[in-house]
């Protein structure tokens, strides 16, 4: 089966509200979202040229407010108040990467040298490296959605 998917993962302590799909893997939240890879290449592009966090989303918040995926971003950021995180999307079929789009954030501000090289010491948060697939099925959004409701956490 192949996979298409988007998400955010982070190591801050966060409480995040039940209707937020997300699971807890060791020290690690993941949190998928139902956005395409083309979205997540676009929030990259835009955090190369502002960096910080607070410029990316009042770019978006300013100049973009009319793209709903983008701001579905910003206000998952901002409502979860992320600052070390990952965002991500990987696809692929047949076991052959179609897309990869990587960022890392610590401390609120792009480490530029993540995106080029996501095989690099700044990316501990990595799900590729630090995920244990064995429970969570991250095939797609649906499916973790599907994971999510089987859970007893309700």
């Amino acid at each position: 089966m192949g996979q298409n998917i988007s998400f955010i993962q982070t190591k801050q302590k966060l409480e995040i509200p039940k209707n937020i799909i997300h699971f807890k893997k060791t020290s690690f939240i993941i949190i998928p979202m139902d956005l395409d890879g083309s979205t997540i290449g676009e929030f990259i592009e835009i955090a190369k040229k502002f960096s910080s966090i607070n410029k990316i989303i009042t770019h978006i918040e300013t100049e973009l407010e009319n793209n709903y995926s983008l701001c579905k971003i910003v206000k998952l950021i901002t409502d979860l108040e992320l600052t070390d995180f990952t965002i991500e999307h990987y696809s692929e079929w047949a076991e052959i990467p179609i897309d990869y789009y990587h960022a890392y954030f610590e401390n609120s501000i792009l480490v530029k040298k993540s995106i080029d090289d996501f095989q690099n010491d700044y990316l501990k948060l990595s799900l590729s490296d630090q995920m244990e697939y064995d429970s969570i099925d991250l095939h797609n959004y649906d499916i973790c959605k599907t994971e999510y409701k089987k859970l007893d956490i309700f």
